[in-house]
């Protein structure tokens, strides 16, 4: 990548030096090979000694999921830099009162927004019937606002986008200079169909859910989904 390496070792027996030692091995023979190769100059460095971000791989479902995000990065850049205003960082915008971070197509906050809230003392039926409501609301253009932590949100989540329409997510975290949505949320993202939200200055680690983070959550997305069209023209970045 431009500014980074993906690099996937496969340790087969016990080693004596920690990994980090293994890629700093990697980092200074490429440097040397690309000098030697006349490729860039004696004074210039491949690596920029920025560090590293290390993750272990526990079985072969982590692995295969690991080398398709690999594979699909260089589409992913392309995707971001093809329509870089709807991937762009908009840092301590003030939402209806709310001081928050966002990434994605801003301007939904401009449609008639909906609050998607599943209350753990229904039953079945009730749920049910209040994901019908939800999804026939956002086949008539209404914006669901949700964290969608209860897997009947997330299925109304992943309904509405799968018919078209567009959500705002609440998310847990913040979002780093170089983040970009995982999964389909990158294409969605694309489409101008997703705005991700979070509280300003959130961690940009993702931590364990918690009966108080998703209250937390929940109440941010009623918040802005109090949001009317004609005061979202108000927004300030």
């Amino acid at each position: 990548m431009p500014d980074h390496a993906h690099i996937l070792l496969r340790v087969k027996e016990k080693i004596a030096q920690p990994v980090t030692k293994i890629v700093a091995a990697i980092e200074s023979a490429t440097t040397r090979r690309c000098r030697e190769a006349g490729l860039i100059n004696h004074e210039v460095t491949i690596f920029k000694g920025q560090g590293m971000n290390d993750r272990i791989v526990f079985d072969e479902r982590q692995l295969d999921t690991l080398v398709r995000y690999i594979q699909d990065n260089p589409r992913r850049l392309l995707i971001k830099r093809m329509y870089p205003d709807l991937f762009r960082r908009h840092l301590s915008v003030s939402v209806n009162g709310e001081t928050v971070d966002c990434v994605g197509n801003l301007f939904l906050l401009r449609k008639q927004l909906m609050a998607v809230h599943v209350r753990r003392k229904w039953g079945v039926a009730q749920a049910q019937e209040y994901k019908r409501q939800c999804i026939l609301a956002a086949r008539q253009g209404v914006v669901p606002v949700s964290p969608f932590i209860h897997p009947i949100e997330n299925e109304i989540r992943k309904e509405v986008l799968e018919g078209g329409g567009s959500v705002i997510q609440i998310v847990d975290h913040g979002f780093s200079e170089r983040f970009k949505p995982t999964g389909k949320g990158l294409d969605t993202c694309a489409e101008g169909r997703l705005l991700l939200i979070s509280e300003a200055g959130a961690s940009e680690r993702s931590e364990e859910m918690s009966y108080k983070k998703a209250s937390r959550l929940n109440r941010l997305a009623e918040h802005i989904a109090a949001l009317t069209p004609a005061s979202a023209v108000a927004l300030r970045k």
